[in-house]
Formats: structure tokens, C-alpha cells, sequence
């Protein structure tokens, strides 16, 4: 049996069975205006492991649900605004688990239209990105550090180039940090 879109019963089971695996985590809401917003129809296990909220928990609620203190209002701002005018939406905040730990979510949100082009339900492709910010945190920290320190310091990768040089570096070499960038560590011969 094929349905209307072409796609038989066969592909539809192999594309939920995708969806249901996905590494990401997967919210689907309908697209209905109400005071708190669109409800939750679909999560995939990656979302409720990510939210520490079971699926009969999520279903029919509000995504409102995972927001707290520190989501980001003017973020959550633009993410209606892109919804509400049928635009993709990327961005990230912070949200929070059913036990109230934050973390910070990054989200790919898609309208979806019916073959009238009405927006019936949006899909939220999300990742918890809670680790590569604490890492980002952590390097910009440990290069203002550096940066901190009178000694010279540099950087090469393995292929020998240069990554980072700090300002006692720029002050005994005399090259600039965009200078030093990309090039060999021989450019101080």
C-alpha cells in the first residue's frame, strides 16, 4: 500500500524507527496558537533521556515545560517570532531537566506545512551542547590566562603550524598574533 506522498508503509516504519534511534533528540508539536503554545505530540527516546522526563510526561504539554530562570527570553523571542512567520529556527539556551538541572540546548526547529502550505506541526531536532560549552569556557579561560602571563607563549599542531600565541609572545617576537597565525614556528629564525 502506498500512501498519498508516495511513501509506502514500509518507508514510513523504516523513517519512525529512524527517528525513534536518532543520536538527536526529537520533539515534534502541533502548530496550535494558545496562550502557552504548541503542545508536544512526539518525543523521541534521545529527548526523554536528555530531559529526564518519561514520554506520558512531555506528550500533550507545553515545551514551556523545560524553560526555567536562565532560559534566554530574547532567544525564546526570536524562536517565536521565526515560527509564527514559517521560517527555520536555530538557536540555543539554556533549559532544564525534570529534576532541575540546567542544560544548554541547541535546537534546529522546522515548520512543517500540509499540501496547502499551512503550517500543521513544527520539528525540533535538538542536542544537549552542556559539555562543548563548559570546554569553550574552559579555553577561553585558559587563553586569557596566558594571555595574563609576561612569559612568551606558542602553540603549533601537529602539522607545525601555529595556533595561539599570547601577548608576551607578541611582545618578544614582534609579530602580531594575526601575524604568527597559520604560520611555522622557524618564522621567529
Amino acid at each position: 500500500m502506498v500512501s498519498q506522498d508516495g511513501m509506502g508503509a514500509a518507508q514510513a516504519g523504516v523513517l519512525e524507527s529512524a527517528v525513534a534511534q536518532s543520536f538527536n533528540a526529537v520533539m515534534i508539536t502541533d502548530a496550535q496558537p494558545g496562550p502557552d503554545g504548541p503542545r508536544i505530540v512526539y518525543v523521541n527516546p534521545a529527548l526523554c533521556q536528555m530531559t529526564g522526563y518519561p514520554r506520558e510526561e512531555l506528550l500533550g504539554q507545553t515545551p514551556r515545560l523545560l524553560q526555567g530562570p536562565l532560559t534566554d527570553p530574547v532567544v525564546i523571542a526570536s524562536l517565536r517570532e521565526c515560527l509564527t512567520t514559517g521560517r527555520f529556527f536555530r538557536g540555543s539556551t539554556i533549559n532544564y531537566r525534570k529534576d532541575g538541572t540546567p542544560y544548554t540546548v541547541e535546537w534546529n526547529i522546522s515548520p512543517v506545512r500540509d499540501e496547502a502550505g499551512v503550517i500543521t506541526h513544527y520539528v525540533s531536532v535538538q542536542q544537549d551542547i552542556s559539555a562543548l560549552k563548559e570546554a569553550q569556557g574552559v579555553s577561553r579561560l585558559l587563553g586569557q590566562a596566558l594571555d595574563a602571563t609576561q612569559d612568551a607563549v606558542m602553540i603549533a599542531n601537529t602539522e607545525g603550524e601555529i595556533v595561539f600565541v599570547n601577548h608576551g609572545f607578541e611582545q618578544m617576537a614582534g609579530y602580531g598574533r594575526v601575524e604568527a597565525l597559520g604560520q611555522r614556528p622557524s618564522l621567529l629564525k
